[in-house]
Formats: C-alpha cells, sequence, structure tokens
C-alpha cells in the first residue's frame, strides 16, 4: 500500500480577524444570556408564588451534577486542546474521548430529567400543564434544569 501524498496548502493568519471574531461571538453570547436572565427575572417579579412553587419541584442536586459534568466535558476539551498544540497526540485523544463520555453522561441525565417532566404531563401543549397557573407556565416555559 502505497502513502498518500496531499498537496501543500499554505496557512492563512489574520490574529486580527480572529481576535474580532472571538469578541462578536463573546458579545452575542453576553447579549443572548442577558436576554435570558432579564425575561426570568421579570417572570419571577410577575409571579413570585408560582416560581417559589415551581422551584420545590425541580432536582437540584441532578442539575448540580450535570452542570459539573458540563463545565468539566469543557475543561476536558481545553485540555486536549493544549495538548495537541504541544504535539501530545495520544493525550489529546484520551482528553477528546473524556469529553465525548462526559456530553454522553449529559444526555443521559437530560434524557431521564425530561423523560421525568414528560411523565408529569410537563410539556409544552399538555393538558396537564394547561390546568397549571398562569406563573407555572412561565415558569416551566423559562426552566430546563
Amino acid at each position: 500500500m502505497t502513502a498518500v501524498t496531499l498537496p501543500h496548502i499554505e496557512e492563512y493568519h489574520d490574529p486580527e480577524g480572529s481576535r474580532f471574531g472571538m469578541w462578536l461571538f463573546l458579545l452575542t453570547e453576553i447579549l443572548l444570556f442577558a436576554g435570558i436572565f432579564l425575561l426570568y427575572a421579570v417572570y419571577r417579579y410577575q409571579f413570585p408564588e408560582d416560581f417559589h412553587y415551581g422551584a420545590t419541584t425541580l432536582h437540584t442536586l441532578v442539575g448540580a451534577v450535570n452542570t459539573v459534568i458540563l463545565l468539566t466535558s469543557s475543561l476536558t476539551m481545553v485540555l486536549s486542546i493544549a495538548k495537541l498544540v504541544r504535539g501530545e497526540r495520544s493525550g489529546a485523544v484520551v482528553m477528546l474521548g473524556a469529553t465525548v463520555v462526559l456530553g454522553l453522561s449529559f444526555l443521559v441525565v437530560k434524557v431521564f430529567e425530561w423523560s421525568d417532566k414528560i411523565s408529569h404531563g410537563l410539556f409544552p401543549g399538555s393538558e396537564t400543564l394547561m390546568e397549571h397557573t398562569a406563573g407555572e407556565n412561565m415558569f416551566y416555559g423559562c426552566i430546563s434544569e
């Protein structure tokens, strides 16, 4: 079997454009999350009792574990890239594998969380949810554990 030789492609570097693109991305993320948190704060102010009741139905331990899984997967991805930069290909593959496992773990937890909500009729358009107060509808519309 013969080795395949790829044509040499010149690398293009644009540090200024890359920096601008990253700042633009960060700005859009800040605007998105600021809007989400503002919306939540307004609805929580309008329906304090319903939001308090809704919060008692959440599984905070499961949400905390899932947050740790998500943050750790971000860390392992960064470590994978750092190992690639240092030329440690096998270490990068291990970190990337850990990222995939953590990502799948996050999804498995979400499947159980949403299965629980669906079994209780807490999904858009359900008759059960329509029987709840307007504030509870807002709460369950804003929260996804």
